[in-house]
């Protein structure tokens, strides 16, 4: 999990509704049985992960985790 937070001239920001962030880690390989998840918001307090099935097609650079 990777927590970011963002503040400008000391208020919090927060990503409008609807959009996403994409995060890259860079790495020299991509370890076998990493898996890739998405989570939604049960509540203020808990995320329901869920592990995706898809493959996903990244540049040989970078992984998305």
């Amino acid at each position: 999990m990777v927590h970011i937070k963002a503040n400008i001239n000391n208020q919090p920001l927060k990503l409008l509704k609807g959009k996403t962030i994409e995060i890259n880690l860079p790495t020299k390989k991509k370890e076998k049985d990493t898996q890739l998840f998405s989570g939604s918001w049960e509540d203020n307090k808990h995320i329901d992960w869920t592990a995706q099935s898809a493959e996903i097609n990244v540049s040989p650079e970078f992984y998305i985790y």
